[in-house]
């Protein structure tokens, strides 16, 4: 089924309650890492996988570590995507995640930078950013990415130091 602007809407998956998998599936995704504790994951159980989303875009975290270095200098902490995206991960956003036609294509991305473009570029994505205030100005996201030169760029201290 399409809308009026030729996309198609988000699936009922992501107005549903968020599963132990989803939880683990957006941490990955959006912070690059696994939930930090088991009560950190049953605190999110009575939430969406869209309000999950919005938390985690929203953390200071997220601020911290993803967005305010991409957009001030078009890099991230290496340490955030360590590897390549997992198939399976991909292939949950690709059927969770508001991204419509443009989610088709994201179990075939081989890198953290590609995955991501697609994910913040897909307009059903971007229109929920939007529709958010606090982080509509994360529509821009896509293109700092697709303007960095790899993903990731920066390294943690504490990961490869001499």
């Amino acid at each position: 089924m399409q809308n009026d602007v030729g996309t198609e809407p988000a699936g009922d998956a992501w107005r549903a309650a968020a599963s132990e998998a989803d939880i683990r599936n957006s941490y990955r995704l959006f912070l690059g890492r696994p939930v930090e504790s088991l009560a950190a994951l049953r605190s999110k159980r009575p939430m969406t996988v869209e309000g999950v989303v919005v938390e985690l875009l929203s953390s200071s975290e997220f601020t911290q570590h993803f967005e305010r270095p991409m957009l001030d200098h078009g890099q991230v902490d290496a340490w955030l995507f360590d590897g390549f995206p997992r198939e399976r991960l991909l292939k949950w956003a690709a059927d969770v995640l508001p991204l419509g036609a443009a989610g088709r294509r994201l179990p075939k991305a081989k890198t953290w930078r590609e995955a991501l473009v697609i994910v913040f570029d897909a307009p059903g994505f971007r229109r929920f950013l939007t529709s958010r205030p606090h982080l509509a100005h994360l529509h821009q996201f896509s293109k700092c990415i697709e303007d960095a030169k790899e993903l990731p760029m920066a390294r943690a201290p504490w990961k490869g130091a001499s």
